[in-house]
């Protein structure tokens, strides 16, 4: 379970999150939808540990978020994969067990990129990228993840096929997902 109390963020004079209070239980999806610059991505950021905020707490199965943690792993507009590594090396990244290329290429199935394991970031469209980022989150299994409009920069086709891979894969996982977007339709 996720608490949010009394949580305020400002920058500066400029208060971005004021006495912001919500509960989320575990499993659930939940989406903060809004225009550019209204706080979302600031929101999530301090969910995930990256930012403090200015006063009030996050505290996730109990315990108070104080900074980033495997537990709580974050999907951005950009897919953050390492030109260097192949897909499966990228998605192995941070994983604290060793996981084969069999059991990877067994999550790659799930969001329709089966056999592309040893294929380089460059070799992938920029939507294969995303479900790459998609199947990372899968396999580490974290109790959360945060996704800040990791669907925003793909064309709608894309988009919406994400979309249905993301559904699919949240019946096979007990995570709670937290989405931040400015589309409605997303949302």
């Amino acid at each position: 379970m996720i608490k949010i109390q009394q949580l305020q963020h400002h920058f500066g004079s400029h208060k971005v999150i004021h006495n912001f209070n919500l509960e989320i239980s575990k499993g659930e999806i939940v989406t903060f939808i809004g225009k550019s610059g209204c706080g979302k991505s600031t929101l999530l950021n301090i969910i995930g540990g990256f930012i403090y905020p200015s006063s009030g707490r996050v505290i996730i199965d109990n315990e108070i978020k104080q900074q980033p943690s495997p537990d709580c792993l974050m999907l951005f507009q950009h897919h953050n994969l390492l030109p260097w590594k192949t897909i499966n090396d990228n998605i192995r990244i941070g994983f604290q067990q060793k996981i084969s290329d069999e059991e990877i290429n067994a999550q790659l199935k799930l969001v329709d990129l089966e056999g592309r394991g040893k294929h380089f970031p460059e070799q992938l469209s920029g939507g294969m990228k995303q479900r790459v980022a998609l199947c990372r989150a899968h396999v580490h299994k974290p109790n959360v993840i945060l996704m800040d409009e990791p669907l925003g920069a793909l064309d709608a086709f894309t988009r919406y096929k994400l979309q249905d891979q993301l559904v699919q894969l949240k019946h096979k996982t007990e995570s709670t997902i937290i989405l931040v977007t400015h589309d409605i339709d997303e949302a």
